[in-house]
C-alpha cells in the first residue's frame, strides 16, 4: 500500500455513510438532527477526518495517533466545537496506518489493534485529553480515579491504560482485542452489499446483542440494559412490520429521551467504510 493512504481515505468515507442512513434510533441522519448536530456537521468534518488520517499513514510509529488526533483537533477548531466523530476516529487511524503495510481485512483489523499497542506514547495521550478538554465532551462528568481527570494538566503513561482501565466501552475494547465488533459488523454490511438497509439493520442487530456503552455511561447501566431488550423487541418487529418501520419505532422511544447509541455507531461507522474499500478493491478478503 502506497503511502498516499489511499486505502484508509477510503475507509473513512464510512464516517458520511453510517450519518446519512435513515432511519436509526436518537441518531443524526440525513432526515434527522441532534440540537448541536445534523448532517452537514458530518460532511463538514469529513475532510478533517481523511486529513488526519492521511498523516497518520506517515511518519515515526511512535506518534501517529497523537499526529493524527492533533490535526483532527486544529482542522475541527475552524468548523464547529462538537464532537460527531472522536470515537469512529479513533478505531479508524490505526487502520489507516496499518493499510500500509496490508491489504487484507482480517490481517488489516489485526494489525491496527498491534500498532496500538506497539506505537502507543505520552504524546498520544496528551493529544487525546487535550482533545476531550477542548471539545467539552458532556458524558465524562466529574471523575476520581487511578486516571488523571481530563483537564486537570496531567495526562496518564500513555493511550493503554486509558484502554485498560476503560475496556468495558465498546470502542475502546475494539481497539485492545483485534476489532471483532467491527469485523462482524463488516460481515453484515459486506454480506448483503453496503446500502442504506444494510446498515440500520447491521446497527439494530448490534444493539439488540451488545447494547451501547455511551448509553451506560450517560444514563447508566439499567439504560443500558434496558437498551438491549428495546432493541431487541425492535428487532422481533422488523421481521413482521420491516426494519425501517421497526427502527422508527425504537426511533421515537430514543429521541425522547435522548439516547443516541454512539458507539455501535461509531463501530457501524468504520465497517461500512471497510465494505467501501473492498468495494473498490483496495482490500480483500482473507482466504
Amino acid at each position: 500500500m502506497a503511502n498516499n493512504c489511499a486505502t484508509g481515505t477510503a475507509i473513512s468515507l464510512g464516517l458520511l455513510f453510517e450519518p446519512l442512513a435513515h432511519p436509526k434510533p436518537g441518531a443524526v441522519t440525513r432526515c434527522t438532527s441532534h440540537r448541536d448536530k445534523d448532517i452537514m456537521i458530518y460532511a463538514k468534518t469529513l475532510y478533517p477526518v481523511i486529513r488526519s488520517c492521511q498523516i497518520a499513514c506517515t511518519g515515526e510509529c511512535r506518534s501517529f495517533m497523537a499526529r493524527g488526533l492533533r490535526e483532527y483537533a486544529k482542522l475541527l477548531q475552524r468548523i464547529t466545537g462538537t464532537n460527531p466523530n472522536l470515537g469512529s476516529l479513533l478505531l479508524l487511524l490505526p487502520l489507516c496506518r496499518a493499510s500500509n503495510s496490508t491489504g487484507v481485512v482480517e490481517v488489516l483489523l489485526k494489525e491496527a489493534s498491534e500498532l496500538v499497542v506497539a506505537c502507543d506514547s505520552r504524546e498520544t495521550a496528551e493529544a487525546y485529553y487535550d482533545l476531550l478538554s477542548s471539545l467539552g465532551v458532556s458524558h465524562l462528568g466529574r471523575y476520581e480515579g487511578p486516571l488523571p481527570s481530563v483537564g486537570s494538566n496531567s495526562y496518564p503513561t500513555g493511550l493503554l491504560p486509558i484502554l485498560e482501565f476503560t475496556k468495558w466501552d465498546h470502542v475502546h475494547r475494539e481497539l485492545l482485542n483485534g476489532y471483532p465488533m467491527t469485523y462482524e459488523a463488516y460481515r453484515m454490511i459486506r454480506n448483503e452489499g453496503l446500502s442504506e438497509e444494510s446498515i440500520i439493520k447491521t446497527v439494530l442487530t448490534l444493539l439488540s446483542k451488545y447494547g451501547d456503552t455511551l448509553i451506560g455511561r450517560k444514563y447508566g447501566w439499567r439504560a443500558y440494559k434496558r437498551a438491549i431488550r428495546e432493541a431487541r423487541e425492535a428487532l422481533r418487529y422488523s421481521e413482521k412490520l420491516g426494519i425501517a418501520t421497526a427502527i422508527a419505532w425504537l426511533d421515537r422511544i430514543w429521541r425522547e429521551r435522548g439516547w443516541n447509541p454512539g458507539a455501535i455507531l461509531d463501530i457501524v461507522a468504520v465497517a461500512s467504510g471497510l465494505s467501501y474499500a473492498v468495494e473498490l478493491g483496495l482490500l480483500v478478503e482473507g482466504r
